[in-house]
């Protein structure tokens, strides 16, 4: 408490008021009336409130209270911060829903389309073939390129029947691929038979490796057991996962008579990191001080496959990425081709643009239309359509280009900004109607209808 004269010069304080301001002698004080809050130097939150007296004589006019409210003004910034993280948070969260929506539908959609893609050109092969049956049944005959021609259709339906197969194995990944690129996946420690769960792996594949004439086999270091590393701490269901990844594009790229192991090892120290190993991250090994002797389990899935080239380890951890990527291509242009197209491949972005370069300057044949897929390496179809409008308007490129662009991304906003960047038209995976058949009439009509 204080009071103050005429001219609003403090003339009276209590002790409690040297605590409140952090003063060690009176000064002058302020020249408002009413109740105010303000922070001293020292740090302390205060309340001021000014009341005009008479009682105390004529020389003095105001009297004033300062009540320290340095509690309640924490917990009034407390709250505000505590608000406004939870907005962030909610925002965060929407941002996180908002992204795995687009990681699932874009995952679902990707091997739906190719599914669907695959199976279109099943039943046309089909057709053709029962004709040439048919043909041979009534008596007819075939000539040698009608031969060759049915041969090659073949072999490209054996290649079709194996995505189809890789594209339903992929789909019972979809949710954890999802929240894995979102750090969202959890890991729930327990403790397992590390033999037991790769032999499990192992059964789930024996028909696969059966059917592709590959042998298939589990293999325990002498370590495990010099350790007794048997019985490990760990996720089984996500250390089953990975080897089941990992098995199922060793199959995949393993050709007759060819050889698949899931092998395990146990080490008394870190294992040292393999230069030529690729990987998604840096390993973070956890406090070991509760161990008596910890162990270290490394477990590998070992093929006889051809391996990738090193275009393919580039882009084998990249977002949305395969390592295969012209399978679907080939499945698309057999499509295309059978609506009388003449049809282009490019790998990515950065090669399209080449491609629509020498288009333009003569250098190759002319490109009427671009399909163009948003997820990409090297250069995404977003980017890539940005560059193209770039050339276009300032006359590197002399060609306008129709584009249009390929993606699983359905949201409006995002259409909208595909739009906006240069894309002529959209095609959603799966198509609009799921027909892969009426998609390609659709295409030809809307751009081509004198075809």
């Amino acid at each position: 408490m204080f009071r103050m004269d005429s001219v609003t010069s403090i003339i009276y304080v209590n002790p409690r008021w040297f605590h409140i301001t952090g003063h060690n002698a009176l000064a002058g004080g302020p020249s408002a009336s009413g109740a105010l809050q303000f922070r001293y130097k020292n740090g302390t939150w205060a309340q001021l409130e000014l009341k005009h007296v008479t009682e105390f004589g004529p020389d003095v006019t105001l009297v004033g209270v300062v009540t320290d409210v340095t509690a309640l003004k924490s917990l009034e910034i407390l709250h505000i911060e505590t608000v406004e993280q939870r907005a962030v948070d909610a925002e965060t969260h929407r941002r996180h829903i908002e992204q795995f929506i687009d990681i699932a539908s874009h995952e679902i959609r990707n091997p739906l389309s190719a599914v669907i893609q695959n199976a279109e050109c099943l039943e046309r092969s089909l057709r053709v073939i029962t004709s040439a049956v048919n043909h041979l049944r009534t008596g007819g005959t075939l000539d040698q390129a009608s031969i060759d021609n049915i041969s090659s259709e073949m072999r490209e339906n054996i290649d079709a029947v194996e995505a189809i197969l890789i594209c339903a194995a992929h789909q019972r990944r979809i949710a954890d691929v999802s929240k894995l690129n979102m750090g969202l996946l959890t890991v729930n420690r327990t403790s397992f038979d590390v033999e037991a769960k790769l032999r499990e792996v192992s059964r789930m594949f024996e028909a696969d490796c059966n059917r592709k004439g590959l042998t298939l086999r589990v293999v325990l270091d002498e370590s495990v057991a010099t350790l007794g590393a048997r019985w490990v701490q760990a996720d089984p269901s996500r250390l089953a996962q990975c080897l089941q990844n990992f098995t199922l594009n060793a199959i995949k790229f393993t050709s007759a008579p060819g050889s698949i192991t899931l092998w395990v090892g146990a080490t008394s120290a870190p294992p040292p990191l393999i230069p030529s190993a690729m990987r998604v991250g840096q390993v973070v090994l956890e406090d070991t001080t509760d161990y008596v002797s910890p162990v270290w389990i490394t477990c590998a899935v070992e093929d006889t496959g051809r391996g990738l080239t090193t275009e393919e380890r580039e882009a084998l951890f990249e977002r949305f990425s395969q390592a295969r990527p012209r399978t679907d291509q080939r499945v698309l242009k057999r499509q295309l081709t059978s609506h009388h197209f003449t049809v282009t491949l490019t790998s990515n972005g950065l090669e399209a643009l080449e491609a629509l370069q020498d288009a333009d300057d003569g250098k190759a044949e002319p490109i009427d239309i671009v399909l163009m897929d948003i997820a990409m390496p090297v250069m995404d179809g977003q980017e890539a359509v940005r560059e193209l409008r770039k050339r276009e308007k300032a006359g590197m490129i002399k060609t306008h280009y129709n584009v249009i662009c390929v993606t699983g991304n359905a949201r409006r906003e995002q259409v909208d900004e595909y739009l906006s960047e240069g894309f002529e038209d959209i095609e959603r995976l799966a198509g609009r109607n799921g027909n892969p058949e009426q998609q390609g009439r659709g295409v030809k009509d809307s751009y081509f209808p004198a075809m």
